[in-house]
């Protein structure tokens, strides 16, 4: 059992991407606070092994990035501070070895995040109000996996499959309806050979196996026009 309290800032800056002069602008220091309670256990003759953690992040001064409508230029990227904000929720993971070839793996995140603070003023401006997601930030996040080895006369053969899962996430701290992401799963595969004496292996890995689409960033442009960018879909590699 374990409990543990840090703190943490992000330095004072300023905003050196907009192209507008008005938004090269200071932005204050972020603080945070973290609180955090967890246990670390194994089972069953070291078979299972099961952790878990709480934890409460108290959050001041954020930065974020705020893209805002501007008559000329169409948008304009602006770094700001809110005044305050919290994320708390929870952590379990899971390795079960069922046998000498065969370990698999489960594990599942929850995170509440909010915006608790934020000057009316700035709120109007940006778009960003009490009770806002956090950027980035998906609710509930799910792993499952597993390992198999086949030993063979010639070395083994170890197969592996990934899968991870997010909930929907805001990519806009506005949380503007344009900007926010559907909840996907991505697969990863890979078959290897390993030589007995160790010294030689040869695989092949499968990333996004299922070619799913999902994105690197999400943003309001102006008026209702939002720009992607999309991440890298399937991809194969043999090493």
């Amino acid at each position: 059992l374990y409990g543990n309290y840090s703190e943490g800032f992000r330095s004072g800056t300023f905003n050196g991407r907009s192209g507008a002069q008005r938004a090269v602008q200071a932005v204050d220091p972020e603080q945070v606070e973290n609180y955090e309670l967890g246990f670390k256990s194994e089972w069953f003759g070291h078979r299972l092994r099961l952790n878990g953690a709480g934890f409460f992040t108290n959050y001041s001064d954020i930065q974020f990035i705020s893209v805002e409508p501007d008559p000329a230029a169409g948008f304009i990227v602006f770094l700001r501070n809110t005044d305050e904000a919290e994320v708390y929720g929870f952590e379990l993971e899971s390795v079960a070895t069922l046998s000498d070839t065969f370990q698999v793996y489960a594990n599942v995140g929850h995170t509440h995040s909010e915006v608790t603070k934020i000057d009316p003023l700035l709120a109007l401006s940006t778009g960003v109000d009490e009770g806002d997601q956090l950027r980035k930030a998906p609710e509930w996040t799910y792993a499952l996996g597993g390992q198999y080895t086949l030993h063979t006369t010639f070395g083994r053969v170890i197969g592996r499959a990934d899968w991870n899962w997010q909930d929907d996430v805001s990519h806009e701290a506005s949380n503007s309806p344009v900007a926010i992401e559907d909840s996907y799963g991505l697969l990863n595969l890979r078959l290897a050979w390993q030589s007995a004496d160790d010294r030689w292996e040869l695989a092949g890995a499968l990333r996004n196996a299922t070619d799913e689409t999902f994105f690197n960033s999400l943003f309001l442009q102006g008026g209702t026009q939002g720009i992607a960018y999309p991440a890298r879909g399937r991809e194969w590699s043999v090493s």
